[in-house]
């Protein structure tokens, strides 16, 4: 067995979530100030735990050590040591936001930096903690293994952590071979389960003992040793865990000699101390979703529309409108699978928009909060994803609006909070945001001269604004998001400086820079045809050029396939990844063989494949 690239990968995944969880409960627990939720902060403390841990188990160092430090912190919160002000949760979030860079760029981790998150995490824990244990936080204590092969190492303050809780601190020796593996387990749930009886300080993968397939070994292992602090027995923990006794070792003693010689002849671990709040067990999150599914259901979704409304546009006879009303009963199930899949508590999504209120108030020194109501809307996260930025935007300026204007005598302290409220309301084809800001203090009708836009972002959405209207005390807008948008998966491609989505349904290979030999074009009548795995394959033309060395000169080309045809386009560029393009419903608005399309501010065109195709039978 090895930590393969699935089981990375399903880390990563679920570590995402978590973080972006993790951020919206930092915000929350800020607006708490002093009245701190210890349910809450437990519940961050937990999730930001299980990050650790499984980071330790796959050998992701650097996602470890910073995870272990934000830790510490939310452990001092927990305990009341530490009032979560804006000064800290500012520097967890800025944490948070490098840890989600070192997830998102998993396999280069490691060589990553993070001091400079490690050095203002550190600080926090050591203002809190007595002059006698401050160099308790960077000092390593070398806890061995049962096998003396290898020792963990540990800062002595996770290690004193644990004796305050009045604890036992127990090694817990697994292998993966046969505990997990053979099992049909996988090591992610090993972690979890045992979490459900203790706090795991630190583990270790023993690599090394697993040796080489060219060395002479009967059994092949894999040691994974488990530092956890419990507050069960050993007899305990070895039925909870389903262990035999071997597989469990008290370290009391040793831990309590190494870090107070001085007691050597006292049970430093069973005086009684006072217990914190116990973390609460929380299932972990599941797994993302296998990807491939949602988008097989939206490319089939997407080439079934482009398929209507060609045939839409010529006159039906009978049996074509049977088969019709049979394709839009079949597209309307399929688009409803797609829309179930993609569908996301409003409120969720823009947990994003309240961390960019959140940080331009704190920079700003301005006193500012967003209150959502939208608590029992969903939408399509595509969508929503792409009015996170436009709709900071203009909520900034709102504020911006309302703080920097002249002040008369009549008007209150400007240090007075700033509301925010976003509400929104489902309509029967559109949704409808209402966006106010009020204050305490009389708002100058000037303000409805200051221009509050969001450019071309919401525009190509096809969204308006309303005119910003004011009272004595609260400026509002409004806007109505199209519940009619159509979302195409595919490349973005380049022709002669216009931009295509060519759908992912349609793309069998993509080949770079494959215009080099000429010996692979032909000139046949008046098609021209690219030579593919053997077969002349004839080129669509959509730059409207026709002359061969046009052909040529492309960078590459996409073999695209509808049905049993195959045909060529060639391109200037192509984006290497897949990305989601937002266009109108193409029933409506497809005209001739392209449909009007958007990708943040770039206007691009969707081929109908359907129509090409036809262009080479």
């Amino acid at each position: 067995m090895q930590i393969d690239s699935d089981i990375i990968g399903l880390y990563a995944g679920e570590t995402r979530l978590s973080l972006v969880e993790i951020e919206k409960d930092l915000i929350a627990l800020e607006n708490m100030g002093a009245n701190v939720d210890l349910s809450l902060a437990e519940h961050i403390y937990y999730t930001i735990h299980v990050i650790k841990n499984g980071a330790g188990l796959i050998g992701l160092l650097k996602i470890k050590e910073l995870s272990q430090k934000i830790e510490n912190v939310l452990g001092l919160i927990c305990t009341d040591k530490l009032i979560p002000n804006p000064e800290i949760i500012n520097i967890l979030l800025l944490s948070i936001d490098r840890l989600m860079e070192l997830v998102r760029q998993i396999d280069t981790s490691d060589e990553m930096d993070i001091d400079e998150h490690s050095v203002l995490l550190t600080g926090l824990t050591s203002a809190v903690l007595p002059d006698d244990q401050k160099k308790s936080i960077t000092k390593v204590r070398d806890i061995p293994l049962p096998c003396g092969n290898h020792a963990f190492q540990v800062a002595e303050f996770n290690l004193l952590r644990g004796l305050d809780q009045g604890k036992h601190i127990y090694i817990l020796v697994y292998d993966l071979i046969r505990d997990v593996q053979d099992k049909k387990e996988t090591p992610l749930n090993l972690i979890r389960v045992v979490q459900q009886h203790g706090e795991m300080i630190d583990s270790l993968l023993d690599i090394q003992t697993v040796g080489t397939l060219e060395e002479d070994k009967s059994e092949i292992d894999m040691p994974y040793f488990i530092l956890l602090a419990s507050a069960l027995t050993q007899e305990q923990l070895i039925s909870k865990l389903e262990l035999k006794p071997h597989q469990v070792h008290q370290v009391n003693n040793a831990i309590a000699d190494l870090i107070h010689p001085q007691n050597k002849n006292e049970d430093y671990f069973h005086e009684k101390r006072p217990l914190v709040h116990q973390t609460k067990k929380r299932p972990f999150r599941k797994s993302e979703k296998k990807a491939h599914h949602q988008e097989t259901l939206n490319a089939l979704s997407n080439e079934l529309s482009f398929a209507l409304a060609q045939v839409n546009k010529e006159q039906p006879d009978t049996m074509t409108t049977i088969g019709l009303k049979r394709i839009h009963f079949v597209k309307k199930q399929i688009q409803h699978l797609v829309e179930l899949e993609n569908q996301k508590p409003l409120s969720d999504v823009l947990g994003k928009l309240n961390r960019s209120i959140r940080d331009y108030a704190f920079t700003s020194a301005i006193n500012a909060k967003l209150h959502l109501q939208c608590d029992s809307i969903n939408m399509d996260s595509r969508i929503l994803k792409r009015l996170i930025e436009p709709l900071s935007d203009i909520v900034i300026k709102m504020i911006s609006a309302i703080h920097h204007q002249p002040l008369d005598k009549a008007n209150a302290n400007m240090e007075c909070p700033i509301e925010i409220t976003l509400c929104a309301i489902k309509q029967e084809t559109d949704t409808l945001l209402k966006i106010t800001a009020s204050s305490s203090f009389s708002i100058s009708q000037d303000t409805l001269l200051k221009p509050i836009s969001s450019g071309k972002k919401l525009e190509t959405l096809f969204i308006t604004l309303s005119r910003p209207e004011t009272n004595e005390k609260s400026i509002s807008l409004e806007m109505s998001i199209p519940q009619d948008l159509f979302i195409v998966h595919g490349y973005h491609v380049q022709v002669d400086k216009h931009h295509y989505v060519i759908p992912k349904l349609n793309v069998h290979d993509y080949l770079l820079k494959a215009g080099s030999e000429s010996e692979m074009w032909r000139q046949f009548q008046s098609s021209v045809m690219f030579q593919y795995n053997n077969q002349w394959l004839p080129v669509v033309d959509i730059s409207g050029k026709h002359d061969l060395s046009d052909y040529q000169d492309k960078k590459g080309i996409i073999v695209c396939r509808v049905g049993d045809q195959f045909f060529v386009i060639c391109i200037d560029s192509t984006e290497q990844t897949l990305i989601d393009a937002v266009c109108q419903a193409p029933g409506k608005h497809l005209k001739a063989i392209v449909g009007n399309c958007i990708d943040e501010d770039i206007v691009m065109f969707v081929p109908d494949m359907g129509q090409l195709a036809a262009q080479v039978a």
